[in-house]
């Protein structure tokens, strides 16, 4: 019985996380990364560079994109 009340509890903290950040402009996408990728970007978590993944895949995107923009 607590594990069905912790992953309801945990579904429901989930629901609301993405409540929010679709709120605050954010949209959810799901990327294929090569596994030697995903391992850098776990680096840089583990080295409290980003607090996750999700964050560190966001900063690079975004540094692409504003790069892109100056190179043009």
């Amino acid at each position: 019985m607590d594990r069905a009340v912790d992953q309801s509890s945990h579904r429901r903290r989930m629901a609301q996380h993405r409540e929010q950040r679709k709120a605050e402009g954010f949209r959810e996408a799901n990327v294929w990364l090569r596994q030697d990728t995903l391992a850098e970007i776990d680096e840089l978590v583990a080295s409290g560079q980003f607090r996750n993944r999700s964050e560190a895949i966001a900063a690079a995107a975004q540094a692409f994109f504003k790069e892109k923009t100056l190179n043009t």
